[in-house]
């Protein structure tokens, strides 16, 4: 019954907004992070911005077109997004990196046993983020003597990179809220992807003057749109033509015209 709710609701707002669908497409129901990571996704909360929601969600509207399947979108927190392509209650879910246990979950472009990164949406990078006044002394492997506690966001797959690296782990559904505690020095440090990160150190530069990104990375990692195991199992040829059509989108001049988009970094 959830899922029928949340389909009703949105389908009358993609007539409002699009006109109804062709009676040949089949709608899909899209669910993608409901905090910025520009400008893969643009904006926080529940809204999704008409002109320019993002990179990642441009190029799943035009796959979609391309594959003759009708998009719809729900923001939601990453890891009841999660939790919610896995139980099939949302048929597909944007910018996920692979982790074995999510490709138990849900369905991954794959070749070999392995992500078939040739079908990715993008390529990012995990880092830290450091107070300048009490740095992390981070080297790519350890921190120096005296780290205690680094925030991420919730549900983010980075956590099990981090756990043996001798510093608590703390997961936290505001991740904004991390960056004022870092300014203030009651965290040690902050791992977020770079663009999400950078894009909150512009956001609220006046507040956090002492922040600055760490070097080297700590991860870098490929992110797909994923389907429901429930959904791929009815309409395995759709979810493999939307695969193929990112991929052709990312590698075209159509690519181009949505990059020039988000030229201007806000």
């Amino acid at each position: 019954m959830k899922r029928k709710s949340i389909l009703i609701a949105i389908s009358i707002i993609t007539l409002i907004i699009k006109g109804p669908a062709s009676a040949k497409e089949k709608e899909i129901l899209f669910g993608y992070q409901n905090t910025a990571n520009s400008p893969y996704e643009i904006g926080y909360g529940e809204k999704i911005p008409r002109d320019n929601p993002g990179i990642a969600i441009d190029m799943v509207k035009k796959a979609s077109e391309k594959t003759g399947i009708t998009p719809s979108f729900i923001r939601l927190p990453w890891k009841r997004a999660i939790m919610m392509v896995s139980s099939g209650e949302i048929d597909a879910l944007v910018s996920a990196s692979y982790n074995k246990e999510r490709g138990k979950a849900a369905v991954y472009p794959m070749q070999h046993d392995e992500e078939d990164s040739n079908k990715k949406i993008y390529t990012g990078r995990y880092v830290f983020f450091q107070n300048k006044k009490a740095p992390l002394g981070w080297n790519g492997e350890k921190f120096h003597a005296g780290i205690h506690e680094i925030h991420i966001p919730l549900g983010y797959s980075v956590a099990n990179d981090l756990k043996d690296k001798n510093a608590e782990i703390v997961e936290k559904p505001d991740i904004k809220h991390s960056f004022y505690l870092l300014q203030k020095r009651r965290i040690d440090g902050i791992a977020e992807l770079e663009t999400a990160g950078q894009y909150i150190l512009r956001k609220m530069a006046s507040d956090l003057t002492d922040i600055e990104q760490v070097a080297p990375i700590i991860k870098e990692k490929h992110y797909y749109v994923i389907f429901s195991k429930t959904f791929y199992a009815n309409n395995q040829k759709i979810a493999e033509d939307f695969w193929q059509n990112i991929s052709t989108i990312r590698e075209s001049p159509e690519m181009e015209s949505i990059l020039i988009k988000y030229s201007n970094p806000d």
